[in-house]
């Protein structure tokens, strides 16, 4: 038996399975399988914490500061806050270990962004009106609730789950697995291309954008 996996930019995967042939009947139910995303096809870019880093925490440590044009990569487990001071710049925080973060602060005018890597885990503590751009690529877990603020974006590439996903003017776009235990309350852009769970329910407020690819 053959099941055939689709990918994004039309590749196909070939999965074979061995069956039984009982009195000359073949029993077997084909079952979905998670759909993959070609990340080359979608010009994703993961930054991992090999290179581009300006500073590297790979040890224990309190707290987080991320200044002015910094590329700042988490490679140790961390529980604790972290702030924001750019303030005309874009700055970054590369997640790369498993981390959880309790509060995140955004001080000046300049974009804040928090990445997830491949290899990273993070969990989200109540953070529900940071200032931030938000990328998954691991895993994500904002059980607390997240609120995308306006011209501020979530992009899931990876696997999350959120309670509730507020969008308040912002962006969300999923290209994988997101799953919502409770609801999502949108009044922005909201765009899915892959697997949207919702246990709950989608409000769709006026002049907010729905898209399901």
């Amino acid at each position: 038996i053959e099941n055939n996996i689709v990918i994004t930019d039309s590749t196909i995967l070939k999965v074979y399975q061995k069956v039984a042939v009982v009195a000359k009947k073949i029993n077997y139910s084909f079952t979905m399988m998670a759909p993959l995303v070609n990340r080359k096809a979608l010009g994703i870019n993961d930054p991992g914490c090999s290179t581009g880093c300006t500073r590297t925490i790979s040890s224990k440590v309190a707290s987080i500061q991320i200044n002015d044009y910094e590329q700042v990569c988490l490679t140790v487990p961390f529980n604790g806050n972290v702030t924001f001071t750019n303030q005309n710049s874009t700055a970054k925080l590369v997640i790369c270990s498993s981390d959880t973060i309790s509060n995140i602060t955004v001080i000046g005018n300049g974009v804040a962004n928090i990445i997830v890597s491949n290899s990273g885990r993070l969990n989200l503590r109540n953070i529900t009106n940071s200032k931030v751009n938000l990328t998954n690529y691991g895993t994500l877990n904002a059980l607390g609730g997240f609120t995308v603020l306006s011209s501020r974006t979530f992009t899931n590439y990876g696997l999350a789950w959120v309670d509730v996903l507020t969008n308040s003017n912002g962006t969300i776009m999923n290209n994988s697995t997101l799953n919502i235990t409770r609801k999502i309350d949108n009044s922005g852009i909201l765009s899915n291309q892959n697997i949207l769970q919702i246990a709950g329910s989608l409000i769709n407020n006026a002049n907010s954008t729905f898209t399901n690819e």
